[in-house]
C-alpha cells in the first residue's frame, strides 16, 4: 500500500513537472526563436518578412514544439516594392524539442501548416519574378551567432488558400481559390515518395485575353517519386478532375543540368461527352447533374523531349467528339449534332513546327446550325490558314439551349466564308495568291451584359473577296450601361461601305468619339 502511494505521488510529481515544463519552456525560448526567425529572414531574403505575434506550445503537436506566427506576410522590394508575395492568417511550424537542448545545432522544421494563405506570384515583362527572393551565395552575410533553421519536413498543409500566378511575358493569368492541399514525404531523404491531395473550389486561366477555364472545380491526387540526386520527379497514374472531367497523367521530369528532360502523357478514362462539356465556360451550372447527354469523347496528349533556351519538347494533343447532344432541364432546346475533331501537334524541337488541324466541327439547335473546318501551319513565323465556315444561327435559340445567365442575346447571324492564304502574301498584297470568298449578314442583333453598355445592330452585310472586305448597311447603337453613367444612346449609321483591301489599306467613315 505504501509502495502504491509513493508511486502515485511520484507519477503526480512527474506529470506536474511535465506540465510546468510545457508551460515554462516555450516562454524561455520565445525570444531565441524570434531572434532566429528574424536573423534567417535578414540573412537569406531580399524581401520583407513580417508577422504580428509568435506563439509557442508543446501541447499542440507533442512531442514537437509548435511555433505559430500570426498575420505573416512577405512583401517585395525594389521592382516589387509594396507587392505582397504571401499573406497568411496563421503559419505554424513544428521543430524537434531535442534540438533546443543541443548547443549550436540548427532547428529542424518537421511540419508546416498555412491557414488562409494568399500567394501572389508575378513575373514582369522582362522576366523578373517576385518569388526570386533568396540572397545569392556571393551576397551571403557572415553566419549568425544563433543557430539557423533547416528543412526536415515530413508533412505540410494549406487550408482555405488562394493562388494567383501572373506571367506578363506570355501573357498568362492562372488562379486557384478555396484551395485545400496536404502532402506527406520524408524530405530528409534523397529518394522518397511525396503523397499529395489537392482540391480547389475555383480554377481560372486566361491566356492572352482568352478565358480557357472559368471557375472550374479541381481535385487532384498525385504521388510523386522524387530522386534528389538525379533531380528526377516521376508521376505514376495520377488523377486530376476538372469539374466532371477526369484525367490520368504519368511520366517524369528530370533536371540533370540546365536542360529539362520531359516525358509526360495524359488521357481520359471517360468516354461520355457530358464529362468534357463540364469544363466549357458557363456550362457547369447548378442543374448540370440533371443534364441529358449522349455522344462519345476521347482525349490523348503527350509531351516528350528537351526544354532549354533553344529547344522545346515535341508534343501532340488529339481529341474527338462524335454524335453529341446536350439538353439542360431548365432550357427549351437541346444542342445536338455535336461533332469535332482536333489535332494540335509539334513534331520537332521548335515551336515553328506547330500545326493545328480541325477537319470538321459542327453543331445545331432546332433547325439551325453551323459547320466548318480549320487548318493552320507555320503559326509562329508565317501563318498559313485553310478554313471555311457555313451556317446560320438564331441567337435567341442559343439563349434557350445554353445557360447564358449573365447576358441578353438575340438576333440572327448567317455566314458562308472560306479562306486559303498565307500571312506573307496578305502583307505583300499578292491577291492572286489569296483565296478569300463568301459573305456574312447580321439582323436585329442585341447584346447586353451586366455592367456593360447594350449594343445592337439592326442590319449589316459583309462581302469577302481577295481584293477587299466590303461592309454595307451597318447601323450600330450603343446604349446606356448599368453603371449609371447617364450617357445618351448613340447611333452610328454606315452610309458608305467600309472596304479593306488585302494590302492592309482601310477606307471607312469613323464614328464620332
Amino acid at each position: 500500500m505504501r509502495f502504491l502511494k509513493i508511486s502515485l505521488i511520484t507519477i503526480g510529481c512527474l506529470v506536474a513537472l511535465f506540465i510546468a515544463a510545457a508551460v515554462i519552456l516555450p516562454r524561455i525560448y520565445k525570444d531565441d526563436l524570434l531572434a532566429i526567425i528574424r536573423e534567417e529572414a535578414n540573412q537569406n531574403l531580399t524581401a520583407t518578412l513580417d508577422f504580428k505575434d509568435l506563439d509557442l506550445s508543446l501541447f499542440r503537436q507533442f512531442p514537437r514544439l509548435s511555433v505559430r506566427l500570426d498575420s505573416l506576410s512577405i512583401t517585395g522590394r525594389d521592382a516589387f516594392d509594396g507587392y505582397t508575395l504571401l499573406s497568411c492568417d496563421r503559419a505554424e511550424i513544428s521543430v524537434s524539442i531535442w534540438d533546443l537542448f543541443q548547443q549550436g545545432a540548427p532547428l529542424r522544421i518537421q511540419t508546416l501548416d498555412l491557414d488562409h494563405p494568399d500567394f501572389r506570384i508575378l513575373i514582369l515583362e522582362n522576366g523578373q519574378a517576385n518569388y526570386d527572393i533568396t540572397v545569392p551565395d556571393t551576397m551571403q552575410q557572415e553566419e549568425p551567432e544563433t543557430p539557423g533553421l533547416t528543412g526536415a519536413i515530413q508533412a505540410y498543409s494549406i487550408t482555405d488558400g488562394s493562388i494567383r500566378y501572373e506571367d506578363r511575358t506570355m501573357p498568362l493569368v492562372f488562379s486557384l481559390a478555396g484551395l485545400q492541399h496536404n502532402g506527406k514525404g520524408d524530405f530528409t531523404q534523397s529518394r522518397f515518395t511525396l503523397q499529395t491531395q489537392t482540391t480547389a473550389e475555383a480554377m481560372d486561366m486566361d491566356y492572352d485575353g482568352t478565358a480557357y477555364f472559368t471557375r472550374v472545380r479541381t481535385r487532384m491526387e498525385a504521388d510523386l517519386e522524387i530522386d534528389l540526386d538525379k533531380m528526377r520527379f516521376g508521376f505514376g497514374n495520377n488523377h486530376l478532375t476538372l469539374n466532371d472531367l477526369e484525367l490520368i497523367g504519368e511520366g517524369a521530369i528530370e533536371m540533370p543540368n540546365e536542360d529539362i528532360l520531359i516525358d509526360l502523357a495524359l488521357h481520359t478514362p471517360q468516354s461520355d461527352l457530358k464529362h468534357v462539356w463540364s469544363i466549357i465556360p458557363g456550362a457547369f451550372t447548378a442543374d448540370y447533374q440533371d443534364l441529358q447527354s449522349s455522344g462519345t469523347f476521347t482525349l490523348e496528349a503527350w509531351m516528350k523531349g528537351i526544354y532549354n533556351e533553344t529547344s522545346f519538347p515535341s508534343f501532340a494533343f488529339h481529341t474527338l467528339l462524335q454524335k453529341g447532344l446536350v439538353k439542360y432541364p431548365s432550357l427549351s432546346f437541346p444542342i445536338q449534332d455535336i461533332d469535332a475533331e482536333i489535332h494540335l501537334e509539334q513534331p520537332g524541337s521548335s515551336l515553328d513546327a506547330i500545326s493545328i488541324n480541325i477537319p470538321n466541327f459542327q453543331l445545331s439547335i432546332k433547325d439551325q446550325g453551323i459547320k466548318g473546318r480549320f487548318a493552320a501551319t507555320e503559326i509562329m513565323t508565317d501563318p498559313k490558314v485553310d478554313a471555311a465556315v457555313k451556317g446560320k444561327i438564331d441567337l435567341g435559340l442559343l439563349k434557350q439551349a445554353f445557360p447564358l445567365e449573365a447576358a441578353t442575346l438575340s438576333g440572327q447571324i448567317a455566314m458562308d466564308v472560306g479562306i486559303k492564304a498565307q500571312m506573307s502574301d496578305l502583307d505583300a498584297g499578292r491577291v492572286d495568291q489569296v483565296d478569300l470568298h463568301g459573305s456574312a449578314s447580321i439582323n436585329n442583333l442585341t447584346y447586353k451584359s451586366e455592367g456593360q453598355p447594350a449594343i445592337s445592330v439592326a442590319q449589316g452585310n459583309v462581302i469577302f473577296s481577295p481584293q477587299a472586305v466590303q461592309a454595307t448597311g451597318f447601323v450600330i447603337q450603343a446604349g446606356k450601361s448599368d453603371s449609371g453613367t447617364g450617357r445618351p444612346d448613340r447611333q452610328y449609321p454606315r452610309r458608305n461601305s467600309s472596304r479593306t483591301n488585302t494590302q492592309g489599306k482601310h477606307q471607312t467613315h469613323q464614328p464620332p468619339a
